[in-house]
């Protein structure tokens, strides 16, 4: 007769699920940290752009809307993921994936305005005592677009090549 601690190590071995379950846990983690990551730099602009509005010269308008646009992006964020977190669905679809792209495009166009805002205001020698978090803003989302550019023209290369 087989031990119970026998018994339970063949049906782990057995058991297929067990993998999907880790790779599932996973995801998980990783979705987790990354709207956590998000929710930070949301907030650290957010908070950059109420600091700056008080100073005379940086009410200029590429700035317009800026500072609602990111409170609507945090709250947008965490209503989505107390919902993906509750469901543990973390891939949007149907009418959510929708809503998912149009924030996403609109998101792509208020980012370009936010560097377009910050280029104008070291354009008018704008400091306000913010140059530190402005270059850290500009530059993270400079060296972010850089990387996303050149991984999108390497598989437009790699897609190129390979079908030839």
């Amino acid at each position: 007769m087989p031990s119970k601690s026998s018994k339970s190590l063949n049906n782990k071995f057995f058991d297929i699920n067990d993998e999907a379950t880790k790779t599932s846990n996973i995801s998980y983690y990783f979705n987790l940290i990354a709207i956590i990551i998000s929710l930070c730099i949301n907030f650290f602009i957010l908070y950059w752009l109420i600091k700056v509005e008080k100073c005379k010269c940086a009410n200029i308008d590429e700035g317009l809307y800026l500072k609602e646009w990111y409170m609507f992006l945090i709250v947008y964020q965490i209503l989505f993921s107390i919902y993906m977190i509750a469901y543990n669905d973390f891939e949007p679809s149907g009418v959510l994936y929708m809503i998912s792209t149009i924030i996403s495009l609109i998101a792509f166009v208020m980012i370009v305005r936010l560097l377009i805002y910050i280029h104008k205001l070291k354009e008018i020698k704008c400091d306000c005592g913010m140059s530190v978090r402005e270059n850290i803003i500009y530059y993270f989302y400079i060296v972010g677009y850089s990387i996303a550019l050149f991984i999108i023209l390497l598989a437009i290369l790699g897609t190129l090549f390979l079908h030839r």
